[in-house]
């Protein structure tokens, strides 16, 4: 019963270390906002599907602002990222990621984290 479970979540995982770890540094850091679509995706909570990433962070709120300035500057800025930029861009995420599930209890979370709705596609 709980296999279907730990695939979804494994899945998960692969994904944003994917997002983390692989392409050029803008792409890493626009992976970092990407995720954060993903986590309010899963919650359930409603997201434009053709939204730019400043309006899609006054949806999510919980630090996605501070996210889509850095994935936007990452992508369409002039200097190409540091590995330091990724670095922050990640802990950004963790931080808004915290924020985001802090006021849910713990079978809201399971859900989420075992809802496949951001697997499906449609995900940034």
């Amino acid at each position: 019963l709980g296999l279907p479970v730990l695939v979804i979540v494994a899945r998960k995982r692969r994904r944003r270390n994917r997002r983390r770890r692989r392409g050029t540094t803008a792409e890493r850091v626009a992976g970092s906002f990407a995720e954060l679509v993903d986590d309010v995706r899963d919650l359930g909570r409603p997201v434009p599907p053709r939204a730019t990433r400043r309006e899609l962070a006054s949806v999510v709120g919980v630090g996605a602002r501070e996210l889509a300035a850095r994935a936007d500057d990452a992508t369409f800025g002039a200097d190409e990222p540091t590995d330091a930029d990724v670095d922050a861009a990640w802990a950004a995420y963790e931080d808004a990621r915290t924020t985001l599930v802090s006021d849910l209890g713990r079978l809201a979370r399971l859900r989420a984290r075992a809802s496949i709705t951001s697997l499906r596609g449609g995900s940034r």
